[in-house]
């Protein structure tokens, strides 16, 4: 007879607790903006220079007359602007360019037939616009997904390894080129497979977004949040010395602690980091320190902290 896992008594009402997402700045990926698009004063700054380029078109367009066809220019803007500032823009841009198109050809004086076929020509054209505008904006919005997914852990939201060693390439790169300081910080759930074992893999992966969750909330905007594997995560601090590490830790041991309380289960964290005066040989050799004093932590009877600063 094969047994089921025992749910704990807390766990109950809290089927939910997966459909919460964690704050993350990797909501918004910040990865090329040539897929992950523009906002802010960036993205009018699209809007206003395709609505310039459109009209600056409608005028060639009026003075070349049809011996030199410009239509196919129109798109230029429509391509852009769907691509860095959506859907809602490009519409816009599509109902511009279509109006341009008519008011350029209206303005030759075409007799009233001529005029009712120019009226169907500028529709046809405003819906082959729209169609474009909709599949270039959702193609962005499928190539941002992507990005996001390939760069995020799917349960607990931080960064994956994958991008985790991508930033710290760049943060290794930034730290011996400017001679700044560097920490990197570790921690992972003290006897994570006995929750496993005593109370399924839902209650684990609670545990797990729990402390992603909690370690989200006190970090820095400029640090960086990544699960390794498993139950391991590491905190990418740049521009952090000993003190600033050693304050990062503090702060996140005593969320942790009062995460245990509120999940009413003893679960408890040990920590390894490390910080460099200056910058390591290499990516490894950074992570190789700060899991061995994480490690150093377990031996020592776990839910306790170890620091290691080198100059």
């Amino acid at each position: 007879m094969v047994r089921t896992a025992a749910a704990p008594p807390w766990t109950a009402g809290r089927s939910s607790w997966r459909s919460r997402s964690m704050p993350s700045r990797l909501e918004n990926p910040k990865g090329h903006p040539y897929i992950t698009g523009f906002s802010g004063w960036r993205r009018w700054t699209f809007i206003l220079t395709g609505t310039a380029a459109t009209a600056v078109l409608g005028l060639f367009d009026l003075k070349t007359g049809i011996e030199v066809p410009l239509s196919m220019f129109y798109l230029i803007p429509v391509f852009a602007v769907s691509w860095f500032a959506g859907t809602g823009p490009g519409l816009f841009m599509c109902a511009g360019s279509a109006l341009a198109y008519f008011a350029t050809h209206h303005s030759r004086g075409e007799p009233a037939p001529a005029l009712l076929l120019l009226a169907a020509d500028s529709a046809a054209r405003l819906v082959f616009y729209s169609v474009l505008a909709l599949l270039t904006a959702n193609l962005r919005l499928y190539l941002k997904r992507q990005v996001h997914l390939a760069r995020t852990d799917p349960l607990t939201g931080a960064a994956n390894a994958r991008m985790f060693y991508e930033q710290a390439e760049l943060e290794l790169a930034r730290s011996r080129r400017h001679r700044r300081p560097l920490a990197l910080l570790y921690f992972d759930v003290d006897d994570f497979k006995e929750v496993n074992d005593s109370y399924g893999h839902q209650t684990g992966d609670m545990v797990l977004l729990e402390a992603a969750r909690a370690a989200q909330g006190v970090i820095r905007e400029v640090d960086l949040l990544a699960r390794l594997g498993g139950d391991e995560f590491a905190v990418l601090l740049p521009e952090a010395d000993e003190a600033a590490a050693r304050k990062v830790v503090d702060k996140l041991t005593d969320k942790m602690i009062k995460l245990n309380f509120r999940v009413h289960y003893p679960v408890t964290f040990s920590f390894g980091a490390v910080s460099f005066r200056t910058a390591p040989d290499s990516v490894a050799n950074m992570i190789y320190w700060a899991d061995r004093m994480m490690y150093q932590a377990k031996k020592e009877g776990k839910n306790r902290t170890r620091l290691k600063a080198f100059e």
